[in-house]
């Protein structure tokens, strides 16, 4: 059998341009892997920069949470009924709230109320931005939640 003089040259020119489509195929396999994870590593660095800015916290009410821990260790060094504090600075006026231990048969609690709502608006002064002047609240709370005095105050 004989055989085509140019069927040597047909035959390389096949495998050539196989091994070309290959590489064909493998640098465009890279390619979509570089892409998806560039796309990957976009996708997190907008979600974490999105976290940060929700989680950042404005300089006015950055001071309301640096004066809790100073007003929660003073009160409870003063006040054995003393349990904790909370705020909530969503709503305005913004609440400061004292929880204490004082139920509704405990007499003469009028007097260390006053007192503790006093040393707290004090430290809240000391400490919150005088540049912010807003009103805010202060409220004593007893056993089971029990709203015992407020008293609203004005930080000029």
């Amino acid at each position: 059998m004989k055989k085509h003089p140019k069927a040597k040259n047909i035959q390389q020119h096949y495998r050539t341009a196989l091994a070309q489509r290959k590489k064909k195929n493998r640098y465009s396999f890279e390619a979509v892997a570089i892409l998806t994870g560039l796309l990957i590593v976009l996708i997190f660095q907008w979600q974490n920069a999105n976290k940060t800015e929700i989680l950042a916290v404005h300089e006015p009410e950055k001071s309301w949470y640096e004066v809790t821990p100073h007003i929660d260790s003073y009160l409870k060094d003063l006040f054995p009924a003393y349990n904790g504090v909370a705020m909530d600075i969503t709503d305005e006026p913004k609440r400061l709230i004292l929880k204490t231990t004082f139920g509704k048969s405990d007499e003469d609690i009028e007097g260390d109320l006053k007192e503790m709502i006093n040393v707290a608006n004090r430290l809240v002064g000391n400490t919150v931005s005088e540049s912010h002047a807003e009103n805010y609240m202060i409220i004593v709370k007893g056993e089971n939640d029990r709203e015992l005095m407020r008293k609203v105050f004005s930080e000029s």
